[in-house]
């Protein structure tokens, strides 16, 4: 049985279910933003004169005097200020983009080899499978770390936010960052199978074993969401953790997983990883076990470690620099 994106029990089920489509997501951005300043002092428009008088004699018409058209140009400002991307946001948001599609295609593509080269062995498949992975994880981290954060996952993503270490508006857009790239990744790999190889069986995709049940692999998603997300913020958000080994400590939270869950739900606790191979193979059964489990077990996590384990400074620290 391979643990990572694939179930050997479940491999003869999905030769019978191809069918490959694609899809495309566009990112859009507002060309600029607003920002208020510090005391909610706004800048005045640069409007042409006629129109500013035209103007301010409608508002006095109505009752809106200059003290409180300066309250409402800055909530409007800040509002826009909120709801707009920083400028600093973009690179970091094209490298967790570029970050997810690598992974999905260099996951997929060695699920694919480990299953041809493994034949029926289930230890071979899983040993193959892992050994990728322990050297895919952290060649990844180490490149996207200065730039992102190398994330490449939503539910370490929604675990910062849900922490006050990463802003929302920055979180939600490293998410639609993300599933676009694994569903771009997850294609590429596919595509580039030999035509009689395009299979279910070879995508790379999540499924639940036969010898368990869905409630089974939901709570084997769970523990395995729990327990990743719990590494990265002891070993990798601590000051005490692992610092520069830090991605070290990511690719063996990650391939214990695989041994350990993989029997029981193929060990995804990447919903990004399971979403790519599902769009193109259109191979969607049990596909909510994966965004729901592990969001739920990565929340629980998160927010346990922030207020009983991780020292308020630090936390405060992380916070003020989000």
């Amino acid at each position: 049985m391979s643990s990572f994106g694939m179930s050997q029990a479940g491999a003869t089920n999905l030769l019978s279910k191809p069918g490959v489509h694609t899809s495309a997501y566009r990112l859009l951005r507002p060309a600029s933003h607003v920002r208020s300043l510090p005391g909610r002092v706004c800048a005045k428009a640069s409007t042409p004169a006629v129109s500013t008088r035209a103007l301010h004699s409608l508002e006095n018409l109505i009752g809106l005097g200059p003290s409180r058209r300066r309250s409402v140009r800055c909530a409007a400002s800040s509002s826009s200020s909120d709801t707009a991307l920083d400028e600093e946001d973009v690179p970091k948001i094209a490298t967790e983009f570029i970050t997810q599609a690598l992974f999905n295609y260099f996951s997929c593509s060695a699920v694919a080899i480990a299953t041809l080269v493994g034949g029926g062995s289930a230890t071979m498949v899983t040993a193959l499978t892992i050994a990728a992975h322990m050297v895919l994880v952290p060649m990844i981290a180490y490149v996207a770390a200065p730039a992102s954060g190398a994330h490449f996952n939503p539910i370490v993503t929604f675990a910062f936010m849900a922490t006050g270490i990463l802003r929302v508006k920055t979180g939600i857009s490293y998410i639609i960052a993300q599933c676009v790239g694994g569903v771009v990744g997850a294609y590429a790999a596919f595509n580039l199978l030999p035509v009689h190889q395009q299979v279910n069986e070879l995508a790379g995709l999540h499924t639940i074993p036969d010898s368990h049940t869905v409630s089974q692999a939901f709570f084997g998603e769970g523990i395995a969401s729990f327990f990743f997300i719990w590494v990265i913020m002891g070993l990798v958000k601590s000051k005490n953790g692992w610092g520069k080994l830090g991605p070290f400590a990511i690719a063996l939270g990650i391939t214990f997983n695989m041994w350990i869950t993989g029997p029981v739900s193929s060990n995804c606790i990447n919903p990004a990883r399971a979403l790519g191979p599902a769009v193109v193979t259109g191979f969607w059964e049990h596909h909510w076990v994966w965004w729901t489990a592990p969001f739920l077990g990565a929340f629980l996590a998160a927010k346990l470690y922030a207020k009983y384990i991780m020292p308020k400074d630090q936390l405060k620290e992380l916070r003020a620099d989000a």
